[in-house]
């Protein structure tokens, strides 16, 4: 009769049920045994509860929780996370509860409290201790988990933000590859695509779900920029699970999102610096298109201007540097060829034009005058303003400038603004 009494009855009286049925069968088989009176008994239950309390203590908490709610008591005795619980409890009753989105949404908010820097609980002593108890797989639980309702994801990735560039993380996200990376991206792409169905199906876009649509791909754009920040093997891993495709569809759906596209320039630039194949990966999906098309969308913003210039730059590097880069893209003439692809490809989705009109925007910018006029010496155009020309035959001359000057008041994964 158990399968037909689960679907009438409520999950959590039969875990009650189920819970008294073990201690009741363990009283009543020591008794039957004569071994022991009824406080032998009770001693023998109470030791069980003991042994498994110190053994698995969520799963004591998980049979409290439910005879609790069983009998109407949960709301009232078991209370909300809060930031004053410390780090262990928070962490294990998101695992415990991780179903409860109210309650999800409750931890989130102590994490939160507790990694600001700014706030009076957040400090490094804690945020190491989180990372010690476990908090990564929890918001990896939670993006799986939550990955279509946006203001989960954002508080789930503005923690993640918040802790990228710490040593650890990127350990953690080195070691676990692919199966860390992935809940970010999927749930990018998630937020995406229903943003997308709403805006269709509705008679316009819903602006506050816009809005924070945008602000998960930002996130996602400022934690990928900072664990791939001169990381092969991350770089590898993050394009393999799609993060290329994410980016450049956040970037092409909101288009006008200032701080979404200078951040995901950065995250572009830092994922295929020295990686050959990811900068392959990049313009075969027709990233260079996005990325000019991008720059005509916010000419007047240097941060845009400036990261989407270093892309471009990095991308049209010369054949040798690319070769001794550690590809994977074959033979140096393999090499040779794919160079020469990209920069036919780049050339006929009005990279020059977008280049020259970036540094006669921005005059003043070094970085920008530097690359671009390198761009446009080695493509035989025009520098517009600064009065260079050459021919296709100074390509192999580039020089790459440092990537602190690319960064440059745009490259700290720590500013959001």
């Amino acid at each position: 009769s158990l399968p037909r009494l689960t679907m009438k009855a409520d999950r959590q009286i039969i875990s009650l049920v189920s819970t008294l049925g073990v201690f009741v069968s363990v009283l009543v088989a020591a008794m039957e045994w004569h071994r022991w009176d009824l406080e032998g008994s009770v001693f023998v239950a109470a030791t069980m509860v003991a042994i498994i309390a110190a053994v698995a203590p969520e799963y004591m908490a998980n049979m409290a929780l439910a005879s609790l709610a069983a009998v109407g008591y949960g709301p009232r005795i078991y209370a909300s996370i809060r930031a004053e619980d410390g780090p262990y409890t928070i962490l294990s009753q998101m695992r415990l509860r991780i179903k409860e989105e109210a309650q999800v949404v409750g931890g989130l908010k102590a994490l939160l409290e507790l990694t600001d820097s700014d706030s009076s609980k957040g400090n490094k002593e804690t945020t190491g201790k989180l990372l010690r108890l476990g908090l990564l797989q929890v918001l990896t639980e939670v993006l799986e988990t939550y990955r279509e309702q946006p203001p989960i994801v954002v508080r789930s990735l503005t923690i993640l933000r918040r802790i990228s560039t710490l040593p650890d993380v990127r350990a953690h996200f080195e070691a676990v590859g692919g199966a860390a990376l992935s809940p970010i991206i999927a749930a990018m792409a998630c937020v995406l695509s229903h943003d997308k169905a709403v805006s269709l199906d509705t008679s316009g876009p819903d602006e506050t779900r816009g809005r924070r649509c945008a602000e998960v791909h930002r996130l996602g754009a400022l934690i990928f920029g900072a664990l791939c920040d001169n990381c092969h093997d991350l770089q590898t891993v993050a394009v393999d699970e799609g993060l290329t495709t994410a980016l450049l569809a956040g970037m092409d759906w909101f288009r006008h999102h200032e701080p979404l596209a200078q951040w995901a320039l950065w995250a572009l630039f830092n994922v295929t610096f020295n990686h050959a194949s990811n900068k392959v990966d990049l313009v075969r999906r027709g990233g260079l298109k996005t990325v000019v098309t991008t720059m005509s969308a916010h000419s007047k913003s240097v941060s845009v201007q400036r990261q989407a210039v270093a892309v471009l730059f990095s991308c049209l590097m010369n054949e040798k540097t690319l070769g001794d880069s550690g590809s994977d893209c074959g033979s140096n003439g393999d090499v040779k060829a794919e160079v020469a692809g990209m920069r036919e490809v780049a050339y006929s989705q009005g990279m020059n034009e977008a280049v020259a009109a970036a540094r006669m925007s921005h005059p003043n910018d070094k970085p920008i005058q530097a690359m671009g006029r390198q761009i446009l010496e080695a493509s035989g155009g025009s520098c517009g303003g600064g009065g260079c020309s050459g021919d296709s035959s100074s390509s192999g001359k580039i020089r790459y400038p440092a990537t602190s000057q690319i960064n440059e008041e745009g490259g700290d994964a720590s500013d959001t603004k």
